[in-house]
């Protein structure tokens, strides 16, 4: 537990392989086992959670918590994620997560995916994306436990990613989560992708600060033009 803002909130961060990559019952990418999808439909299945939302800031499309979910009233699903390799028409791995996919059935409403087009997207383009749309829909769907796919593999000097986020964004957007979360709804951060040691290691640091609700480490690399931390509250 930790208290931010005088509450006290319910935050854990679980430690594991990445987990999204998982297609009609076959294994891709990385991953046997989808845990963020399976602690999702566990906690409804035991009752410890009615609404579940999952965010997941990764920079590859988790294609199999989607599948997993696309019709689950219960469980939302947001991704923010590249779509476009070098060029517009090469799709980046998995090649999945569509900006029209929205859900079916029952389920239909509760799947987003912001789609960047190429590469180099940066803090302003991810604060415009919490400010937006995730905060706002966290807001209004108003889930009893939320559930971050915490990839590192957007942020500069990543091996894969090829976008620009500062460790201090991932503190921010964690903490914004925590505050909109507020003392009532748990928050569960689970590692995912990434593919160099040396920026996971600053990035994750800055998520595990904000889920102890202590300060942001400025002895971490930043970039330049990083977006104030007050701009998504």
């Amino acid at each position: 537990r930790r208290a931010s803002h005088g509450l006290c909130c319910d935050a854990r961060f679980a430690f594991f392989r990445r987990s999204d990559f998982f297609l009609h019952g076959n294994s891709l990418g990385f991953c046997f086992f989808n845990n963020v999808a399976i602690a999702a439909k566990y906690a409804l299945h035991t009752k410890r959670a009615q609404r579940v939302f999952v965010l997941d800031w990764d920079i590859h499309h988790g294609n199999g918590i989607q599948n997993l979910t696309y019709n689950d009233p219960n469980v939302f699903y947001f991704s923010i994620h590249r779509g476009h390799g070098k060029t517009e028409d090469e799709w980046f791995y998995p090649g999945t997560g569509f900006i029209g996919e929205v859900g079916e059935g029952d389920g239909t409403g509760t799947n987003t995916n912001v789609v960047w087009k190429r590469g180099g997207m940066s803090n302003t383009e991810y604060a415009a994306a919490f400010t937006e749309m995730v905060l706002p829909l966290v807001r209004s769907y108003k889930p009893d436990l939320i559930i971050v796919a915490c990839g590192l593999d957007a942020a500069k000097g990543d091996l894969l990613g090829d976008c620009g986020l500062s460790p201090d964004m991932y503190y921010t957007m964690t903490e914004s989560l925590l505050q909109v979360a507020g003392a009532s709804i748990p928050i569960v951060v689970a590692l995912e992708g990434g593919y160099n040691l040396n920026v996971s290691a600053q990035c994750i640091e800055q998520v595990a600060l904000a889920l102890l609700d202590e300060p942001f480490d400025d002895r971490a690399q930043k970039d330049d033009h990083e977006v104030p931390s007050d701009t998504m509250v």
